[in-house]
């Protein structure tokens, strides 16, 4: 029964993190370059996912991961009103302000362990990232 719980919170817990972290968009990084912005930095390797209002409320806001980095005291039942004015700050900048759907997130996390994306040695200024224009999905 042991091995059974353990491998459900395995799971579990793999479905809440990884979206937010493992798909290409969100880069591993070695090191900083120590011009970067600790807060671009948080952005830059973190994305959000889209979860009906229900799941996002008993994730603790974790599928807002951008927010939950960039303003950790907020409270998460806040997150989704802080959203688009956190995006319209990054694109200002020209920062990235990545958002997935669940299922396209997890489904590029699985793609991920198949075929590696590759580890950039430094995480470089926000000047030299390409801007990506989506629509706003708040």
């Amino acid at each position: 029964m042991h091995a059974v719980r353990t491998a459900a919170l395995s799971y579990g817990i793999f479905c809440i993190f990884a979206p937010a972290h493992l798909p290409p968009a969100a880069p591993y990084v070695q090191r900083l370059d120590r011009s970067v912005d600790p807060m671009f930095h948080q952005v830059a390797v973190t994305l959000n996912y889209r979860c009906p209002r229900i799941l996002s409320f008993f994730l603790s806001g974790l599928d807002h991961q951008i927010e939950h980095h960039v303003a950790p005291r907020v409270p998460h039942v806040r997150y989704r009103e802080l959203a688009p004015v956190l995006e319209a700050f990054c694109r200002a900048r020209g920062w990235p302000y990545r958002t997935l759907g669940w299922g396209e997130a997890i489904s590029q996390c699985f793609a991920v362990m198949k075929r590696p994306k590759p580890v950039p040695n430094l995480l470089h200024s926000p000047s030299s990232w390409p801007v990506e224009r989506p629509e706003s999905s708040y």
